[in-house]
């Protein structure tokens, strides 16, 4: 047996990491995913999406974005 962090373990004990995106923010994600936000050419508008969740245009905008910018943080590790 090594010694402890020798092993890689920093510390004992539950581990809880803050999810990625907040159940709203993944609500939308899912929804422009599913109704072909995402597909060329887009099924489903910002204005379309937007009545879905009964928020203006540019708040599905603004939603999107801070998504957006979560997962491309997260996936080339930068904040």
């Amino acid at each position: 047996m090594g010694v402890f962090g020798q092993n890689g373990i920093d510390r004992i004990g539950s581990y809880y990491e803050k999810p990625l995106l907040t159940s709203h923010q993944y609500k939308i994600l899912n929804a422009a995913f599913k109704k072909g936000f995402y597909k060329i050419p887009r099924q489903i508008n910002k204005t379309e999406l937007a009545e879905q969740f009964g928020v203006s245009k540019s708040a599905i905008s603004e939603s999107i974005r801070r998504i957006h910018k979560r997962l491309v943080e997260k996936y080339l590790q930068t904040e």
